[in-house]
C-alpha cells in the first residue's frame, strides 16, 4: 500500500501513536532534566537526542501499514459524511444510486489507495455532492413552481440526473470488480481511470443542465 500525493507531514500530527511517542520522549527529556542538571553541553545532546528520536518515530510511522490506512482514509471519511447527508434528504429515486456510488467510492479508496485513481474518484465525490444539491433543489421548486411544461422540463433534468447516477454506479460495481486486474496492467490501469474520467465529464454535463 502506498501514500496518495496529499501531504503526510501534517497528517502525522492526526494520527494518534505520534502523540504518545511525542508525550513519551518529553517526559524522559524532563526527568533527565530534573535527575541530572545537565549543563549546557549535556542539555543540547539531550536535545539533539530527543530530535533523533522523533525523526526516528516519523520514519518508522511512514512505513508503517496502519498510518498509510489512516493517512488513505482520511480525505473520504469527513467529505463522504457530509455528502451522505445531503444524499440523505434526497427522494429515493435519487438517494439510493446515489448512496449505494458513495459507499463503493467510499470501500474503494479504504481497500485500494491507488494514486493512480484517486484524484478522479474525489472528483466523482465531490460532483455527486453537487448534483445532490442541484436534485433536491429541483425537486423542491417543482412541488411549487412552473406550469405544465416547465414540470414535465424539471422532470426531464431530475430522470437524466438519475439516469447519470445510476450509470456511475454500474461503471463504479464493475471498476471494483476489475480492481485486482487493473493492477497488475499498465494498459488496463489507464482504459480504467480513462473510463472514469468519461464518467465525472458526463456528471459535470448533467449539473449544467440546471
Amino acid at each position: 500500500m502506498s501514500l496518495s500525493k496529499k501531504n503526510p507531514l501534517g497528517a502525522i500530527f492526526t494520527y494518534p501513536p505520534t502523540w504518545a511517542v511525542i508525550g513519551l520522549i518529553a517526559v524522559f527529556h524532563l526527568v533527565f532534566t530534573l535527575i541530572f542538571a545537565p549543563g549546557m553541553i549535556f542539555s543540547i545532546i539531550a536535545l539533539v537526542v530527543d530530535f533523533l528520536g522523533y525523526c526516528t518515530w516519523f520514519v518508522i510511522a511512514f512505513k508503517s501499514e496502519d498510518f498509510k490506512k489512516h493517512f488513505n482514509k482520511m480525505p473520504y471519511e469527513n467529505r463522504t459524511q457530509e455528502i451522505g447527508k445531503v444524499v440523505a434528504v434526497c427522494p429515493e429515486p435519487f438517494r439510493k444510486p446515489a448512496s449505494e456510488s458513495l459507499a463503493l467510492i467510499d470501500r474503494v479508496t479504504r481497500e485500494f489507495p491507488d494514486q493512480t485513481y484517486s484524484f478522479e474518484l474525489e472528483s466523482m465525490v465531490s460532483n455527486i455532492r453537487e448534483l445532490a444539491v442541484n436534485y433536491k433543489t429541483l425537486a423542491d421548486r417543482a412541488q411549487h413552481f412552473g406550469d405544465a411544461d416547465q414540470k414535465k422540463r424539471m422532470e426531464s433534468i431530475m430522470n437524466g440526473q438519475i439516469n447519470a447516477l445510476n450509470t456511475t454506479l454500474s461503471t463504479l460495481k464493475t471498476f471494483s470488480g476489475n480492481l485486482t486486474l487493473l493492477a497488475a496492467s499498465e494498459e488496463q490501469s489507464q482504459a480504467a481511470t480513462d473510463q472514469l474520467k468519461d464518467i465525472n465529464q458526463g456528471l459535470k454535463e448533467v449539473i449544467e443542465e440546471l
